[in-house]
């Protein structure tokens, strides 16, 4: 085989390669529900990255308890599936957790990236956003002060993609 053919055997391939993990977000952005969930503080940043947004949840640390289906064994890497609740207001609600992907309910699939005692932190891939240059911090500032929203979308895998983030609800609507 030429030079020329590998060179273009190569560029198909990693073009594959880029258009499946586009492909492979905008499926769930096409084919899953929508759900506001609102974010809570985090620090620090790293200013390697760009600028952009670190973001926890209420869900992102739980007890172990919460997992209905035992709370036993657990270890970091382990996936959990967190079932979402509509509350009052529009906003999701994750309480009760599983091991085993429920049926018939909306939920976001997380892994076990830590354990201490009793409390176990989880990530789910929405944990960072990148945002206009300059306005990282304003939205971090809003974030801390209570105001700020995760428009996130989650097929029926439980794979979430975050599509945006309101740094102030109240003047976002």
């Amino acid at each position: 085989m030429g030079k020329k053919k590998i060179f273009i055997v190569l560029g198909i391939f990693w073009l594959l390669i880029i258009g499946g993990f586009i492909g492979y977000k905008e499926f769930t952005l096409r084919s899953g529900q929508s759900v506001k969930f609102k974010v809570v503080p985090v620090d620090p940043r790293d200013f390697f990255r760009g600028d952009y947004v670190i973001l926890g949840y209420e869900f992102s640390q739980i007890d172990s308890y919460q997992v209905m289906d035992g709370e036993n064994n657990l270890k970091i890497g382990d996936t959990l599936y967190g079932v979402i609740d509509k509350v009052v207001g529009g906003y999701g609600q994750i309480n009760d957790f599983y091991r085993v992907a429920p049926k018939g309910k909306v939920f976001l699939k997380g892994k076990i990236t830590g354990i201490f005692e009793n409390k176990l932190t989880l990530e789910y891939g929405i944990e960072s956003y990148f945002v206009e240059a300059g306005t990282g911090k304003e939205i971090e500032k809003n974030i801390r002060d209570g105001n700020g929203l995760a428009e996130v979308v989650i097929d029926q895998y439980g794979k979430a993609v975050l599509k945006k983030v309101l740094a102030d609800p109240i003047s976002s609507k």
